[in-house]
């Protein structure tokens, strides 16, 4: 059955809910039949939303209804009328708003799906009323409350009890008795639903966390945020004190630094040593691939877990301060002079086993804290080298006092072998047999240098696992009798330990009166040498070789090198970059550039794109990502900058951009952006106190131009309507396509009503005018409807409905002609519903 059907039926029956006594009621009096609304007051519809937007009557009255209820009376609303009255139940409106009102329930007869129930329901009282007994008992922390910086709310069981004045802030309110009554769980976000599905059981269930919860949570205007959450209980069985805070901008900044910050993760995670970051609480917000080889730990398991865990003593030192808030929040201060600065600690390992580490503590400002970053080293190896080298130490020393007159007694030959190299050294007869070695040539071989002695060269150097000869003896001997001498001979060699290394070792031959008594061999090794070798000739590659323009400059900003794919970007010989500055070979503006160089005083790195035209004329958008290069003590060495070709990305977002916003016919703004303009400039109108107008237009006689003319024809016409009406209003008015014939013109900062007129008349004069289609002559006209915001309506879309409605009046008052609303003009509009 229809509405208007259904609600001619219930008017014609005599019903409680629309006599007399029902119309002195200041709530709600509605009568229900099974499940459904059959007759309600005008008070209830007006409660419920309804104001010129349809009717509830035909309505299931559990729609109305929030929380627990709603199982309640899934079969029957029969469970209303029993037990006591009145109940707390939370309705809501026809758009969505909950508010908490005092039920009353009758059964007048019936059974089953035929049952009659009279409801009577109030807005609730109680929530105001505990909030003002618990406010008044407690005058101290009714001062706390209003004057502290955190957001706070008091809930109980139920409700909302109040709202300090940071939270109304927050929750973007212009009354707080807007929320009072309502649930908290109304303000959180619906991806957070699930965790919060026994409603208010689940947030008390945060009380005396240490830790703050994150969630999103929105306004009264459904303007989403995230923030942080702490839940407070104010006695045993009173009510909770629920604190916010807002991190929407830090979320914002991690979320900007993240895509920098991926490339700078993966070489964090290929340094050998541990690199932790700790929040100033002490907790660990990431490691990286080191930290789980020398701890034994994933990432996951110590993310959020006190550094402690894993290196008890990183905060037992002299000058660190420990300091708790009075929401129980940890905070660690390290004094400067202890930054940087290495200490020896010991490390717990997953198995609970203990090892030697030295670590290194730093700070950074991050958002509105600081992070710290700890590098830890596995300091074993260190430790047992310190142990070995004071024993070397003493039984040299010892050898030392024991064997002075030997070594003033030593020949020629021995002083010439002891003052060759500081190296590796073996000093070997003619044959090639060792006839001493020194302590570094042992630790090279993994051997005793004393063992050494006696031993062929060839049963000392063997290939290495690097070399094709893996195993076999180096053929010294036949260098030993044609060289080259004192010439460097690199080749991999082979340790009793099975390992290998990459080898540097000269023969010198030991002469006297020109006769050669032997020969001696320097050995080192180079394996850390050809690593960076190595490692400087892929980064010169990467340098020349990849696709994103690359250039170094100097501390002064003086342009030193660039790579091919620059030159490309900016259409110049890489030859001419060079002396320039920086920020010319960038093409940034002066101010961005200051401000670069700026966060680069605070920052390693800072990034932002731009649109430049080169010297070609070729208009290009580019990322530039800039970092400076400090040396140990912090003074500026040089600048790197990476360029990015995002000119196809930049095109295509502006597209989408465009179309999701803008009508592809006349250019004009759709349905999407007209909402969302409409909705910003009634928010700044209820702030500025100013006065905001909206036309609704609707082309009389379109139609018939379609259908004789045809479809190009009309389209024709749109756009030429689209271009009258930007000619005819205000620069600081929004012309809208909503779809169709449908237009709508946005006038924010208005003086009065005449000026809203005044754009009327002269769009109405500017259709009056004869269109060109295409060589033929079409005509129409216009129906505008008018509303003004605050005095007509109290928001958007009620401003919207209003316009809408004064429209359909011009229409029926003989078209081409322009109505402002007025309130007898909803009838009018109900008949439509």
């Amino acid at each position: 059955m229809p509405p208007a059907s259904r609600k001619k039926r219930a008017s014609s029956a005599t019903s409680l809910a629309e006599g007399p006594l029902a119309a002195l009621v200041g709530g709600l009096v509605c009568e229900c039949r099974g499940q459904n609304i059959i007759a309600i007051n005008e008070a209830g519809r007006h409660l419920l939303g309804y104001r010129g937007l349809g009717t509830p009557v035909g309505r299931a009255f559990r729609q109305h209804v929030a929380g627990p209820w709603v199982k309640k009376i899934a079969r029957s609303l029969v469970a209303l009328a029993k037990g006591s009255q009145p109940k707390a139940i939370t309705l809501l409106s026809f758009d969505g708003r909950a508010s908490a009102f005092d039920v009353s329930a009758h059964a007048l007869g019936g059974s089953g799906s035929q049952a009659k129930i009279l409801i009577v329901a109030t807005p609730s009282t109680k929530a105001s009323a505990r909030a003002q007994r618990l406010l008044a008992d407690d005058a101290k922390f009714q001062h706390l409350a209003e004057t502290a910086a955190e957001a706070m709310c008091l809930i109980d069981a139920a409700s909302i009890l109040h709202v300090n004045a940071a939270a109304r802030g927050l929750l973007s309110m212009d009354d707080p008795r807007d929320v009072l009554g309502r649930s908290f769980i109304d303000f959180v976000h619906s991806d957070y639903a699930p965790q919060f599905k026994r409603g208010h059981k689940e947030l008390v269930k945060l009380s005396g966390q240490s830790n703050a919860e994150i969630i999103k949570l929105k306004d009264v205007h459904g303007q989403v945020f995230d923030a942080e959450l702490w839940v407070r209980a104010l006695g045993p069985k009173g009510p909770h004190a629920v604190l916010l805070r807002d991190i929407t901008q830090r979320v914002i900044a991690v979320e900007t630094l993240r895509s920098g910050g991926q490339r700078l993760q993966a070489i964090v995670d290929a340094v050998a040593d541990g690199v932790i970051s700790v929040d100033e609480r002490g907790l660990i917000q990431s490691v990286n691939a080191a930290v789980h080889i020398l701890f034994g730990y994933t990432a996951k398991q110590l993310t959020d877990k006190p550094l402690t865990k894993i290196l008890p003593q990183w905060t037992d030192e002299k000058g660190v301060v420990v300091t708790v808030s009075v929401l129980g929040r940890e905070s660690i201060e390290f004094p400067a002079t202890m930054l940087g600065k290495t200490r020896d600690v010991d490390g717990v390992r997953n198995d609970n086993s203990k090892f030697p580490a030295e670590i290194t503590v730093t700070t950074m400002q991050h958002g509105l804290g600081s992070l710290f970053t700890v590098v830890v080293r596995d300091a074993s190896a260190r430790k047992a080298a310190e142990v070995a080298q004071r024993t070397y130490a003493e039984k040299l020393a010892k050898e030392v006092a024991t064997q002075t007159r030997e070594i003033q007694d030593l020949s020629r030959q021995s002083q010439q072998i002891l003052e060759s190299t500081s190296d590796g050294m073996i000093a070997v007869d003619l044959d090639g047999r060792i006839k001493t070695a020194n302590p570094a040539a042992g630790e090279l071989f993994d051997r005793a240098a004393s063992a050494m002695t006696g031993l062929s060269l060839e049963r000392v150097f063997l290939y290495g696992a690097g070399h094709v000869r893996a195993g076999q003896p180096v053929p010294l001997k036949a260098q030993l009798a044609s060289g080259p001498f004192h010439t460097d001979i690199e080749v991999n060699l082979a340790r009793t330990d099975g390992a290998s290394f990459d080898a540097a070792y000269v023969i010198s031959p030991i002469t006297e009166a020109r006769k050669v008594l032997g020969y001696v061999l320097t050995v080192r090794d180079v394996t850390e040498r050809k690593r960076i070798a190595a490692e400087q000739r892929v980064a010169a590659a990467v340098f020349e070789q990849s696709s994103e323009g690359l250039c170094v400059a100097d501390a002064r900003g003086r342009v030193m090198k660039s790579n091919p794919a620059f030159s490309r970007l900016a259409s110049v010989p890489t030859g001419e970059f060079i002396g320039q500055q920086l920020s010319d070979l960038l093409m940034v503006d002066a101010k961005v550039y200051r401000d670069a160089m700026d966060a680069l005083q605070r920052e390693r790195q800072t990034e932002w794109e731009q649109w430049i035209t080169d010297k070609a004329g070729k208009r290009q958008a580019w990322r530039v990502g800039l970092s400076v290069i400090r040396d140990d003590q912090g003074r500026t060495q040089q600048y790197a900058a990476i360029v990015s070709d995002i000119t196809s990305r930049k095109l295509e977002d502006e597209k989408i951009l465009f179309k999701a916003n803008y009508d592809q016919l006349t250019g004009l703004p759709n349905r999407t952006l007209f909402n969302d303009r409409l909705q910003r400039v009634v928010l700044e109108g209820r702030r500025g106190k100013s006065i905001v107008g909206l036309m609704f237009i609707d082309l009389d006689g379109f139609k018939a131009i379609n259908d004789t003319l045809g479809h190009d024809a009309g389209d024709l016409l749109l756009k030429a309507t689209a271009e009258r009406l930007n000619k005819s209003v205000r620069e600081s008015d929004t012309v809208a396509r909503l779809g169709g014939d449908e237009f709508t013109v946005i006038m924010p900062l208005l003086d009065s009503l005449d000026g809203a007129k005044l754009v009327a008349s002269r769009i109405l004069t500017s259709l009056t005018q004869p269109f060109d289609l295409a060589g033929r002559e079409g005509h129409v006209s216009a129906s505008i409807g008018i509303s003004l915001f605050p005095s007509q309506a109290g928001d958007a879309q009620q401003l919207l409905h209003n316009a809408d409605v004064a429209m359909y009046h011009a229409k029926r008052h003989g078209k081409a002609n322009y109505q402002i609303w007025r309130p007898e003009l909803e009838a009018e509009a109900e008949a439509r519903f």
